[in-house]
């Protein structure tokens, strides 16, 4: 029998309704912004916005020890490397074929998929083995932002790799009726390493999808979270190794349980109306996967561990036009007028800037001395940035630069 973790995963594909707070009447409240003429004017989200609707995540990076913006870039070295992984892992597979193909008896061929699926056992739990360890590695600095991105490309490489290496299993255990052998739990756990920024680094690494686009990443001993803007959605990533427990206990006594449990961590997802989500679930041996669907402003997925109830993965695809984004500000003595917010918990933030009359304009904005962006004909720019109160700056040709500080609503 196949030893899978007694994990039980809660994938939720979700897609919520827009959320846009109105903006305050007359504009922002004075008595919110800062009143030091020395210092930069601060826009206190808290206390101009209501809250970004109900969408939230669980992992963030509250006390992160590193926050990085970075670029994905081709990488000649981790092309090689996942050629070279490929070809190995090819002549192992062969290896069983001709092993399977030489047994005489059921009984046989029945220890040798019996092997080559603990193999694909051993190689899952590796990859999440370096998974912990590149989180760890790259929170304590001792890993590069970049080198940091490129291992988890390999980790996905991998284990899209070994989901192949399981269709041959299958396709293996196929040609002996009385074979008894399932790959599906093994084949669900590897999936977890498929997720939409993550396949951007892969392609990204290969020199077959887009590059120099930023990836924002924070990290802490046991946590990692990465986002990015693409076009008009925020992708978001999330990992918290500690909360991940393979040879813990099951603690779940029933699926409702589970839904209860899955409530508590994104209460937004289950305060939606019946009739506004169409959930259905699949079991996977110790596994469950509960999907909701049919909602337009993007998705989620959601992995629960069984043993220690927490949220060990999530990912989500989020338009950007469900974050809020209210409130303005004019900078002392300047001729431009900045208007921004932050969605809470680390998310991405929004800047508008317009001229003496409100019209917009084609400004450079940078968060702090590092990611920058351009507004482009709106006036609109979103830009990643790490949890917490963050300084905005903008330039623009013929205007006076400005600079306000921007406030997390979280803290």
């Amino acid at each position: 029998m196949t030893r899978i973790p007694a994990t039980i995963v809660v994938a939720l594909l979700l897609l919520v309704s827009p959320v846009v707070a109105a903006a305050p009447a007359g504009g922002a409240d004075v008595s919110a912004l800062s009143t030091d003429r020395d210092a930069a004017p601060s826009i206190d989200a808290a206390a101009l916005t209501e809250p970004a609707g109900p969408i939230s995540w669980i992992t963030h990076g509250g006390q992160a020890a590193r926050a990085d913006t970075d670029e994905t870039s081709r990488s000649i070295g981790n092309t090689l490397e996942m050629a070279d992984r490929d070809l190995r892992s090819e002549l192992t597979a062969t290896g069983y074929e001709n092993r399977f193909e030489a047994a005489d008896t059921t009984a046989e061929r029945q220890a040798v998929l019996d092997e080559a699926l603990a193999d694909m056992e051993r190689r899952h739990d590796l990859l999440v083995e370096r998974e912990r360890v590149a989180i760890n590695d790259h929170a304590a600095g001792e890993l590069s932002t970049t080198a940091f991105l490129r291992e988890l490309a390999m980790l996905s490489t991998n284990a899209t790799d070994g989901e192949r290496r399981l269709d041959r299993i299958d396709e293996l255990a196929s040609r002996d009726a009385d074979v008894d052998i399932s790959t599906r739990n093994l084949r669900y756990a590897f999936s977890r390493f498929d997720t939409p920024i993550r396949n951007d680094l892969v392609a990204a690494t290969t020199g077959e999808g887009s590059i120099d686009e930023h990836i924002h990443v924070e990290t802490s001993e046991n946590t990692a979270v990465l986002s990015k803007i693409e076009g008009d959605q925020y992708l978001r990533e999330g990992i918290q190794t500690d909360q991940y427990d393979p040879d813990g206990t099951e603690q779940f006594e029933s699926r409702q349980e589970v839904l209860d449990t899955a409530s508590d961590h994104y209460p937004w997802l289950y305060s939606l109306a019946p009739n506004e989500r169409e959930p259905s679930s699949r079991t996977y041996g110790t596994t469950t996967r509960e999907t909701v669907n049919n909602h337009p402003a993007g998705s989620t997925r959601i992995f629960l561990d069984s043993s220690t109830k927490g949220v060990f993965q999530e990912y989500h695809t989020l338009d950007l036009s469900a974050l809020d984004r209210t409130a303005t500000v004019r900078p002392p003595d300047g001729n431009i007028t900045v208007g921004a917010n932050r969605v809470p918990n680390g998310g991405p933030v929004w800047v508008n800037v317009t001229d003496d009359d409100g019209q917009p304009i084609n400004a450079t904005v940078t968060i702090g001395d590092g990611y920058t962006a351009r507004t482009g004909g709106d006036g609109v720019a979103w830009l990643l940035a790490p949890e917490g109160d963050v300084t905005v700056t903008v330039s623009a040709p013929g205007a006076e630069n400005a600079t306000v500080t921007v406030r997390d609503p979280s803290d």
